[in-house]
């Protein structure tokens, strides 16, 4: 009776442990807290491109930085292209890929007279397409954060995956 209940006390053990393991292999690494500060003092990485950092003598990071016009855009679309930017520039640092960008900028004068008054109305649209095949690896990368640069005229955003 005793090694039956240690028999079933070690099953549950052991398959509790596979799901464990099975978990931990999916998820994305820790990304430590003052690797993002390490990034923004880093002469190479501080506005924009790819390298390796070595956070300690167990840990290297490879690290994407991109830079972004903020113009008029809002924070989350900052951020998604920062990251799309960030990861092209780790698949290039990796691979030597080209990435294919395309810009389009449209504008527009209105001009409206209405009771003798005459309005001018300016408009500005500015789409730019980035395009890369992006490899697994760099699907795995996990965001570090964002900042602006000085003048606020551009966003720097981060992306990093433990390597060592």
């Amino acid at each position: 009776m005793i090694n039956q209940l240690w028999i079933a006390l070690f099953n549950s053990i052991k398959s509790n442990l596979y799901l464990l393991v099975f978990i931990a292999t999916f998820l994305p690494a820790q990304i430590p807290d003052g690797l993002l500060p390490m990034i923004q003092k880093d002469d190479l990485l501080s506005e924009g491109g790819a390298d390796l950092i070595k956070w300690n003598l167990d840990s290297t990071f490879i690290v994407g930085v991109s830079a972004v016009e903020v113009k008029k855009k809002k924070r989350n679309i900052l951020r998604r292209i920062g990251t799309t930017k960030a990861k092209s520039q780790v698949t290039q640092f990796i691979e030597g890929s080209d990435l294919t960008t395309s810009r389009e900028m449209k504008t527009q004068e209105k001009v409206e007279i209405q009771d003798g008054k005459e309005t001018i109305t300016f408009s500005e649209e500015y789409l730019e397409i980035i395009q890369e095949d992006v490899a697994g690896f760099v699907r795995g990368m996990s965001d570090v954060g964002g900042w602006y640069s000085d003048d606020k005229s551009l966003y720097y955003h981060a992306v990093a995956r433990l390597i060592q």
